[in-house]
């Protein structure tokens, strides 16, 4: 074996190459190009004295030596970030970044002035944010705090809920000028036009309108409230929102709210290793803190349809 060491940065490129099959696939995990990725596990070959990966048509696959260097390049990785975030949590310095991973879409609904406000506060603080309805892994090191839409926040994370996420059917003002007589006079048969999200749950969402207005038309369907809110605004039919959304658009109505089956709890978690991070838990103690300050001026006192 050659005297040359191996440093970190090798052992990242063994273990990404074996988590993803490929050079490419490696190189885009860790953002590096395909060729730093081939040169670097040549280096680790040659310095081990081993063929670690066999390569073959349909990808590169451990051999013994590699299963061997894949099993230190985890135990390795699994100790940096251990110690990675006990350094964090230990910071309590109000400078640095927050890495946030949201979901789509819940940025416009008061969010994005929240951080505006935040950082007024503490202007030394960077955000870099991700936008993502899949749980973010808190093992790779790039996410510091997420906010998720679940009934239970995942095990082994720490945190606060936000609010309660409650749905209602909504429409515009000038949707119900044209529909709200015949919603009332005739629901059996009115064709409500309707938009659906493609994303929730079709079947349920359609089910809820239809009890009350059988002969409820779909007239669209989005794969994102970015679409549906907009759409509902401009009086092309009436959709199931979340409530607390409906203060950002002050033109729409509740025609009937949803059953509490579809309601989830908005949760602000980090990892229980990042929790004593002073900037982390103020900004989350801010959140908690704004949204609860949200419920108590809006608390369901959205406009209600009422019978012309």
């Amino acid at each position: 074996m050659s005297q040359d060491s191996l440093d970190w940065d090798v052992f990242r490129v063994i273990l990404a190459v074996a988590n993803s099959g490929s050079l490419s696939a490696a190189g885009r995990q860790l953002d590096i190009d395909p060729a730093t990725v081939g040169r670097r596990l040549a280096r680790a070959e040659a310095v081990l004295g081993a063929k670690l990966f066999n390569r073959l048509n349909n990808g590169l696959f451990p051999t013994k030596a590699g299963e061997t260097a894949i099993s230190y390049a985890d135990r390795i990785s699994r100790n940096v970030d251990e110690v990675n975030n006990k350094l964090l949590g230990a910071d309590q310095h109000l400078a640095g970044t927050i890495r946030v991973s949201i979901p789509h879409n819940l940025m416009q609904f008061g969010l994005a002035q929240d951080i505006a406000d935040f950082r007024d506060t503490y202007p030394e603080i960077e955000f870099r944010i991700e936008t993502s309805d899949s749980l973010a892994n808190f093992s790779n090191r790039t996410v510091d705090v997420v906010i998720r839409a679940e009934n239970q926040p995942t095990s082994g994370l720490w945190g606060y809920q936000l609010t309660s996420v409650n749905y209602s059917f909504a429409a515009s003002e000038a949707f119900l000028e044209k529909w709200q007589k015949q919603m009332a006079d005739d629901p059996e048969n009115v064709p409500l036009p309707y938009v659906a999200l493609s994303t929730s749950d079709p079947a349920g969402d359609e089910q809820q309108l239809l009890s009350m207005f059988p002969n409820a038309q779909k007239v669209i369907v989005c794969n994102g409230l970015d679409s549906v809110i907009p759409l509902v605004a401009a009086s092309v039919g009436t959709a199931r929102i979340a409530r607390f959304m409906l203060p950002t658009y002050p033109g729409l109505r509740k025609i009937m709210d949803c059953e509490d089956t579809w309601n989830r709890l908005l949760w602000v978690l980090t990892h229980p290793d990042l929790r004593d991070s002073r900037r982390i838990r103020l900004f989350m103690e801010f959140l908690r803190d704004r949204f609860k300050e949200r419920e108590k001026t809006q608390k369901s006192h959205l406009p209600v349809a009422q019978e012309k």
